[in-house]
């Protein structure tokens, strides 16, 4: 199909051919901050889950404790839900530095979805379970972190990985507004405003 495309198009800017980018897709590997724009965009995207992931998980256990703390933080989650993206690049790009806004973008975003899907996963666990290890006198930090984190990340796991590799979009997004340096985004945007499809479509595949 590529093929056919650069064929019917004839031109490098619209559609180049496969074996221009492949080539181009080759040459990123001998550039000299080909290997810190990765390392850097995969940091940012890695930092900002972890942190939407904490954060998430020590909300959705207090409010997994009390209804009152879930009803007090359902209006956040939802407000932070319902914010378009667009609108969290921007208003970030205006509050913070260039190389803050992946990560505040990815958080703002992740956060309400793992918050759910953790909240969820902790009010569907088996509960005879639960009740034996309270007839069995296993202290609370014990049965945290030896049985509920456990179950809850062994049952959430296809979601984390679903969830990580939209961050890493995001994350991208985000660098390529806010002109990060160092980044796959920013090389995207660099890629694109000299009308290089070639070198885009190359980034594309790394990323």
């Amino acid at each position: 199909v590529s093929y056919i495309a650069s064929y019917l198009f004839n031109s490098n800017i619209i559609a180049p051919s496969p074996t221009i980018v492949l080539g181009e897709f080759v040459k990123l590997f001998s550039e000299s901050d080909f290997a810190r724009c990765v390392l850097s965009t995969l940091w940012r995207s890695v930092y900002g889950f972890l942190l939407s992931f904490v954060v998430a998980l020590v909300l959705a256990v207090v409010a997994n404790v009390g209804e009152v703390a879930e009803k007090i933080l359902y209006p956040l989650t939802l407000l932070a839900r319902a914010i378009p993206t667009m609108s969290v690049i921007l208003l970030c790009l205006l509050w913070l530095r260039s190389d803050k806004t992946p990560v505040a973008v990815s958080f703002i975003i992740v956060f309400p979805m793992l918050y759910s899907a953790i909240l969820s996963a902790l009010k569907s666990r088996d509960k005879e379970i639960a009740e034996m290890l309270k007839v069995y006198k296993v202290g609370k930090v014990k049965t945290f972190f030896g049985y509920t984190l456990p179950d809850v990340a062994l049952r959430l796991y296809p979601q984390f990985v679903t969830t990580l590799s939209f961050n890493i979009k995001l994350t991208i997004s985000g660098e390529a507004m806010a002109y990060t340096g160092h980044s796959i985004g920013n090389a995207m945007k660099l890629a694109n405003m000299n009308f290089d499809t070639a070198v885009l479509l190359a980034w594309t595949i790394v990323a």
